[in-house]
């Protein structure tokens, strides 16, 4: 936050009509991302401003936009906290949460702009890897980018919404049960050792 900056005019016109709040960041690497959790707010690289068109732009802006309107950041800062407290293999659920929100994050720019303006938009910033954070604007790797073309590209525009509401709830349930593992493992210790105690006696 200290080194964002105010945007461009244009760029502040687009976040004002999906709602958020858009701050500038002089970097020439190609970036859009949301950080803050109390204040959540999209910041945009100076490089995405220069090789963006406005379409391309709007749908990143869109995609960021459609992760502070679900409370995507905060979510998963929580279940990270809760993951790194209980010592269980939750990557699995967590990366399918993470990859619920930007499915989801996909559908609602797609929808907003189209899923062209969207694609051309990731393809840009996946080409300058080196220039920008590894998981800024939910790339991942080339897997991960690749599936996510495909949804854009060769799917019908209501179709990530549905898909992305399935995985989100399977990564849900996959953190509920994960979760109950531990009672349920203090449960048969306790059971053992009232066990062991009890034949102690006999």
């Amino acid at each position: 936050f200290r080194l964002g900056r105010t945007a461009p005019d244009e760029v502040r016109a687009m976040a004002r009509g999906l709602g958020v709040r858009v701050r500038l960041v002089e970097h020439e690497g190609i970036d859009c991302f949301v950080a803050g959790l109390t204040r959540p707010t999209v910041f945009v690289s100076r490089g995405a401003v220069n090789a963006f068109d406005a379409l391309e732009l709007r749908a990143a802006l869109a995609h960021e936009a459609s992760h502070i309107h679900g409370r995507d950041g905060a979510l998963i800062a929580v279940l990270s906290f809760f993951c790194d407290l209980v010592p269980l293999p939750w990557p699995a659920p967590l990366a399918a949460f993470r990859n619920a929100c930007e499915n989801r994050a996909d559908g609602a720019a797609s929808r907003s702009v189209g899923a062209v303006h969207l694609a051309s938009a990731l393809v840009a910033a996946a080409g300058q890897r080196r220039l920008r954070p590894a998981h800024a604007f939910g790339l991942g790797g080339q897997d991960v980018l690749r599936l996510r073309l495909q949804r854009l590209l060769g799917a019908p525009a209501a179709g990530p919404r549905r898909r992305a509401g399935f995985s989100l709830a399977c990564g849900l349930f996959g953190l509920v049960a994960l979760a109950s593992m531990p009672i349920a493992q203090a449960r048969m210790i306790c059971t053992d050792h009232v066990e062991g105690r009890l034949a102690r006696f006999q």
